[in-house]
């Protein structure tokens, strides 16, 4: 059962996929409201000020077309 549910959902994503659906991984690109719903800001050593620090959702689009934002933690720069 486990496997032949792997099975169809590998070929649901495919076909997915096939028609033009994307992942959208935005870590490490700036900010932008347009693609990305911040739950929340941290400080960071590493990451800049405004940029996307950790991805908590990852987010879909279907050719140019947003499906789903990004849930994501916003770096507001060092401490």
């Amino acid at each position: 059962l486990e496997k032949g549910l792997k099975l169809i959902h590998n070929k649901f994503k495919n076909l997915l996929f096939e028609e033009g659906l994307t992942e959208v991984d935005p870590l490490g690109q700036e900010f932008d409201p347009n693609l990305h719903d911040a739950l929340m800001q941290q400080p960071s050593e590493t990451v800049p000020e405004n940029h996307v620090s950790q991805v908590l959702m990852k987010g879909y689009k279907a050719k140019d077309k947003i499906l789903k934002h990004a849930k994501v933690i916003v770096s507001t720069g060092k401490p």
